[in-house]
């Protein structure tokens, strides 16, 4: 089972940070949507995690849940690998977080 390393975070919480920082709005499902890609966007560029990490669908208690992710244990995915310490620690502090990503099942 592919399974990637990263944070559970609700789409809600994308969405009201998105509208924070003005990335978007929230008229239409549509935009709800753009507006959470852009979120999640704005806080891998700010932890360093753009180009590697991904916004994914993760299967936690039988429902899929939104995870930024930076890492796979996939084999066949080069581009998506565990990051430095370092990395891991500014990562954090975009994600606003103490805790350390956790391996989550690939939905």
């Amino acid at each position: 089972m592919v399974k990637v390393l990263g944070y559970l975070v609700e789409d809600e919480k994308l969405l009201q940070y998105g509208l924070h920082m003005k990335l978007g709005t929230d008229e239409d499902e549509w935009a709800k949507h753009n507006t959470i890609i852009e979120a999640a966007t704005a806080i891998f560029l700010r932890g360093g995690a753009w180009g590697h990490a991904r916004l994914v669908g993760v299967m936690v208690g039988g429902k899929v849940r939104s995870c930024p992710a930076l890492a796979s244990n996939d084999p066949n995915d080069i581009h998506f690998f565990i990051p430095s310490q370092e990395k891991l620690e500014r990562f954090k502090k975009a994600m606003m977080t103490d805790k350390d990503p956790r391996w989550y099942n690939y939905a």
